[in-house]
């Protein structure tokens, strides 16, 4: 896990100090290393759901990711490491892996299994790639591995589904054999997402749907409390794991996740000490925040720490295939033409990201995007090519509805410019609704919305976690990424195959940016930033492990007051 601190603040009542650096060498283990202290934190709206397939969302993964483990971690350089997994190994084709799992891991004490504890095995590895490969209603996540396994196509489409997928073979209790439909180095990597995180066969077998209620894991915490406007996650006293010295994780007594309406509210609770974590900060809170820390008189001061990865996701609209006037690319292209990505990202909002000139994945330490040419701004070809497409007084462009989340601030701010210009430039009449995100996957499933704001980071460090989402053969269903569009290319089919298949990291590269300048040819999506996760916590929270795509690891963390 990567431990990243681009800032540190200590804010000590009449003055400040400053320290800049990783705080992997600070309070490696706490003095006193049984569990004593709760870790509080927020979310920016309830939970519906805690399954790992079934959620997709970034906020409840940050739940989920301490209740359920993946086979596989990626450490700060990339490097894949086991996690569930002892050891494994590689046929020499590379198409075949045989997993060896540890030995004496426990789900959860739960009901299910009689009031006890239940040992994972092979099985439950087995039925949860099997459901991920499903047309299950509580899977979401087939994208990544159906095409990749033997057998996992048919299986999804019903033709065989008797024994399973023929590519998944338990050799015995815990070891199991993966048959892959050709050689794909970075398969394991996919096993690392936390989406992936193994969940018990018996467990499902007993609460059947109803297991979304019901989260039961492997992980350092287990469900205690689930309500509309708090989560509360206890130490699960039976995991597995142990630090360097042999004393027992996790460290803290419990992790309580509560929701706020709103950001401001949520980063009030933070200046008050009633949370000792904030996630996704946008820049010009920060500053409100910090401001209120530097002032020597201000005696709510308290020590604290910024983390900010840069980059790490994308903010950015889609538009809607079945909006007749979007399926003529003249149309597209003049909106995205339209959009001044530099203004809006170091003037509208004050450097709040980076503008989104290089497509649709950011730069990082998976993906090199300098090979893509910038976008453009002209308002007077995007005039040009909407006249070019027919339309005019006589002919009028029908209304868009323009749909954005309303817990962040900074696409409601950038929402507000583009609808503006729409209307002002372009003559189009286009509307904003700032809705909840229930509300807008409703509006997009009930074909209400025209163009709609979403926000992607990956969920395991590959570049594939980006480009798989436009793979059409990959499910099309209304649960599969719903929020994205699906279009056909067959040469974007081709790039995204070769790059899944090469082993050489530019050559793999060069196929993945064939792939982001389709994207950007067909418009369908129209990346505006690519933004920082940013966030805040209390210097008294020691051992903190975020990764680089935003997941949070509080195995090792302990509270330790100054």
């Amino acid at each position: 896990m990567l431990r990243l601190i681009s800032l540190c603040l200590f804010a000590l009542s009449s003055y400040l100090f400053f320290q800049c650096g990783s705080n992997r060498g600070i309070d490696k283990k706490p003095v006193n290393a049984n569990a004593t202290n709760t870790l509080r934190l927020a979310l920016p709206e309830p939970v519906l759901s805690l399954f790992p397939l079934f959620n997709t969302d970034v906020q409840s993964h940050r739940v989920l990711g301490n209740i359920f483990e993946p086979l596989f971690d990626v450490t700060e350089k990339n490097v894949l490491i086991s996690r569930l997994v002892d050891s494994y190994a590689w046929n020499k084709e590379g198409n075949r892996v045989k997993l060896h799992l540890k030995k004496k891991v426990l789900f959860h004490h739960d009901a299910c299994f009689g009031g006890d504890n239940e040992e994972l095995t092979s099985e439950d590895v087995a039925f949860t790639l099997n459901l991920a490969c499903s047309q299950n209603k509580l899977n979401q996540s087939s994208d990544a591995i159906l095409g990749k396994i033997v057998g996992a196509v048919p299986y999804y489409n019903h033709v065989d589904r008797k024994n399973g997928v023929e590519g998944i073979k338990i050799l015995d209790r815990y070891t199991i054999e993966l048959h892959l439909t050709g050689s794909y180095p970075n398969f394991l990597y996919v096993l690392s997402s936390s989406k992936y995180g193994i969940v018990s066969k018996r467990a499902y077998a007993y609460y059947q749907d109803n297991i979304v209620k019901h989260p039961i894991g492997t992980g350092p915490f287990q469900l205690y409390l689930w309500s509309a406007t708090k989560i509360i996650l206890s130490a699960n006293p039976q995991y597995w794991k142990k630090d360097a010295q042999g004393n027992p994780l996790p460290y803290l007594k419990a992790i309580e996740f509560s929701i706020f309406r709103n950001k401001k509210e949520e980063l009030s609770a933070f200046r008050n000490q009633q949370l000792d974590f904030v996630f996704d900060v946008p820049s010009q809170h920060v500053d409100d925040l910090l401001g209120d820390f530097n002032l020597k008189e201000n005696p709510k001061t308290f020590p604290h720490k910024v983390l900010v990865i840069p980059g790490a996701k994308t903010s950015l609209l889609c538009m809607n295939p079945s909006f007749k006037p979007f399926k003529d690319p003249l149309v597209r292209k003049a909106i995205d033409l339209l959009i001044d990505r530099n203004y809006i990202a170091e003037e509208l909002i004050a450097g709040d990201g980076i503008p989104a000139l290089k497509g649709f994945a950011p730069n990082s330490p998976y993906y090199n995007n300098q090979s893509m040419a910038d976008k453009t701004f002209s308002e007077t070809q995007a005039l040009s090519l909407l006249k070019e497409a027919g339309y005019s007084n006589a002919n009028p462009f029908p209304k868009i509805e323009l749909f954005v989340p309303n817990t962040d601030p900074t696409s409601i701010s950038y929402g507000k410019h583009i609808v503006e210009r729409i209307n002002t430039v372009l003559k189009i009449p286009c509307v904003l609704h700032v809705v909840s995100p229930e509300e807008r996957i409703q509006a997009i499933r009930q074909n209400k919305a025209q163009i709609w704001k979403i926000g992607w980071s990956p969920d395991y460090p590959d570049a594939e976690a980006y480009f798989s989402l436009f793979y059409s053969k990959n499910p099309n269903t209304a649960d599969q990424n719903p929020l994205f569009p699906k279009f056909h290319s067959e040469s974007y089919d081709l790039n995204y195959q070769m790059a899944t298949k090469e082993k050489e990291s530019v050559t793999r590269n060069n196929f993945f940016t064939n792939c982001d300048g389709i994207l950007q040819a067909e418009n369908w999506i129209l990346p505006i930033m690519y933004e920082d996760f940013v966030y805040i916590f209390h210097v008294k929270c020691r051992g903190i492990s975020v990764s680089s795509v935003g997941v949070f690891d509080f195995t090792n963390t302990f509270i330790k007051p100054l």
